[in-house]
């Protein structure tokens, strides 16, 4: 029996519209989605997404229910089957305790009604109150509108000791409970209880369920400490899991390509009242690993936000520490700095949208801020200095997951101090990115002689296929692919042609898969087979990303296997006075190591 507070975890980590979405095409319809509904022949759309509530309903065959009863009706599983493959999509393990207690989600279901009768009172306030003047009169300073406000569920908690209290006790809500959500505290002489947020402007805090899971408050004093307040962590919100504005982000736009991570509250608030609606902020806190994570499911690249100042610098070393762990090929992260003495929400209203978007297309990439933490640490060029620097690079290095990006940067690493990487690797005792590594003098000795050798289309085929499938139904993924992977593809006719479909999914305009499928048959005369049309990938754009990227990856070991038993096969039918000094270490090599 699987416990039910485990399918309410499981169903707030994941978005219907993305399982839904990577099955069937979804269209946006005002605050939902539609589509043709895949459970009856029609030729209007009836079948109705609703993202904030996570329900899916017909209005024609009258299907409904949630991401559990779509994939169990849409790929024919049962239960425990469609909760164990949407577990493994975000990471969880299904609990195995036959007899689970239920009580915890009761509790957590009673907390989620009484926060979200408080985020009632506060909005309520901030419209209403007698003192709202002041709230609204510090908002309208800050150039807040009211669609804003509205659109963020901006609010108001009154002066005063009881304002929430009173509230809570007339609508018969457990102030035990609402102590145990974080809203009121105990006082002092264990007689009663008072508002935890008085006089400030609330932002309630909201999962990716759209569930109101704690707030933040800001006072209308600059004077008053502390000056941004939040809830304690609660049985429905730790801070460290938690990202306030992605669930907004989320709902502006289906697929975002960036999400922008600032530090507060108002700077989010500031840069969605000028149409920058990507970016939202820790709760006062480093970002972690987990939180990186939970962004990249959201969308494939991450701009980190900071002062220009030391502390800004620190909070940027922290970031870079936190995102290595989970930099899988496909994903991307970028570092702004911005002026001194200046926050997002001062320098949008200074500079405006376009310069900001400038800016944020010039940060710097991972990899320049990676080299420039290394460099920052060095004391000279001297060779002891790089020398020095290459070996506290080594942690670093090994944070990264094996992939393009690790090869990348250890190659770089290897160009600035003048080392061959292999000898790098070893030297500071880093991961090996890739068992199928070959020496540097077989690497252009092989490449010199590539037209010579014959390809198994047993072997390749295979591959080519997975990669054509994974570009049908995401075809935007070939502007990702290096043009030196391109050109290794191109030099055989049987990988050439998906070198020229890679090619033309990253220069063509609008491509889908009706396109995709058009081009094989018609251009390339390559038949995609039946099974590959209609098989459903459910993934996200990051994971397809890396899977396209890995396949790739084992294309090209296959292929210089292949060059290398041929070109031993030449080299061994030469005399021994007609080879090269680099032919002769290759055959050295060989019979010292198996060929893998």
């Amino acid at each position: 029996m699987i416990p039910p507070h485990f399918i309410d975890e499981l169903l707030s980590r994941i978005d219907l519209v993305d399982v839904i979405g990577s099955r069937i095409d979804l269209k946006r319809t005002g605050q939902r989605f539609s589509a043709l509904c895949p459970f009856h022949d029609e030729r209007s759309p009836s079948f109705s997404v609703n993202q904030d509530k996570q329900f899916y309903h017909c209005f024609g065959c009258k299907s409904s229910g949630n991401a559990i009863k779509f994939i169990m009706e849409f790929d024919g599983l049962d239960f425990p089957t469609a909760v164990k493959g949407l577990s493994e999509s975000v990471g969880l393990k299904v609990p195995t305790e036959e007899n689970a207690d239920t009580s915890q989600q009761q509790k957590k279901n009673r907390l989620y009604k009484v926060l979200e009768e408080a985020n009632l009172f506060f909005k309520t306030s901030l419209r209403d109150h007698p003192e709202k003047q002041k709230a609204v009169s510090y908002l309208k300073g800050r150039s807040v509108t009211g669609s804003i406000a509205r659109d963020l569920g901006l609010g108001y908690a009154p002066p005063g000791w009881n304002g929430l209290v009173a509230h809570l006790e007339k609508k018969e809500i457990s102030l035990d409970e609402a102590l145990e959500a974080g809203l009121i505290a105990r006082k002092d002489n264990g007689s009663g209880f008072y508002d935890r947020f008085r006089d400030r402007v609330t932002f309630p805090i909201v999962d990716l369920r759209g569930r109101v899971i704690g707030f933040g408050g800001r006072v209308l004093d600059d004077e008053a400490k502390p000056k941004y307040l939040n809830s304690p962590e609660s049985l429905v919100f730790q801070k460290s899991r938690e990202i306030y504005g992605l669930y907004e982000a989320r709902n502006n736009s289906r697929k975002l390509d960036i999400i922008m991570v600032v530090e507060g509250y108002m700077d989010v608030l500031a840069l969605s009242q000028n149409k920058i609606d990507f970016s939202v902020a820790t709760l006062g806190t480093a970002i972690n690993s987990q939180q990186i994570k939970s962004i990249f499911r959201t969308a494939p690249s991450i701009v980190f936000c900071f002062d220009g100042d030391l502390a800004g610098r620190n909070g940027a070393s922290k970031a870079l520490l936190a995102a290595l762990p989970v930099m899988e090929d496909g994903l991307s992260a970028k570092f702004m700095f911005l002026p001194d003495g200046e926050d997002p929400d001062s320098l949008i209203r200074k500079e405006g949208k376009e310069k900001m978007l400038s800016r944020i297309q010039d940060s710097k990439t991972l990899t320049e801020f990676f080299f420039d933490e290394i460099e920052t640490k060095i004391s000279s060029r001297t060779p002891e200095g790089m020398a020095a620097a290459a070996k506290k690079a080594a942690p670093l290095f090994n944070l990264l997951p094996n992939g393009v990006l690790k090869e990348i940067l250890i190659n770089t690493l290897a160009e600035k101090t003048g080392v061959d990487s292999v000898k790098l690797q070893n030297r500071l005792g880093l991961e090996s990115t890739s068992s199928d590594s070959l020496p540097q003098s077989y690497v252009s000795a092989s490449s010199q002689s590539y037209q010579s050798y014959s390809i198994s289309k047993d072997k390749v085929r295979p591959l080519i296929d997975q990669a054509i499938e994974i570009l049908m139904a995401n075809p935007e993924l070939g502007a990702n692919i290096e043009q030196g992977v391109l050109d290794e593809l191109s030099r055989d006719p049987e990988t050439g042609l998906l070198s020229d479909l890679l090619t033309w999914t990253r220069d063509a305009e609008n491509v889908d898969q009706e396109r995709v499928l058009r081009y094989c048959r018609e251009k390339l005369n390559y038949q995609v087979s039946k099974h590959l049309v209609n098989r459903e990938v459910v993934l996200s754009i990051g994971e397809l990303s890396k899977e396209l990227g890995d396949l790739l990856k084992k294309l090209l070991i296959t292929i210089k296997g292949f060059r290398r038993s041929e070109l031993l096969s030449n080299l061994t039918k030469k005399s021994l006075k007609d080879l090269t000094e680099d032919e002769k270490k290759i055959l050295s090599n060989s019979y010292k190591k198996p060929i893998q």
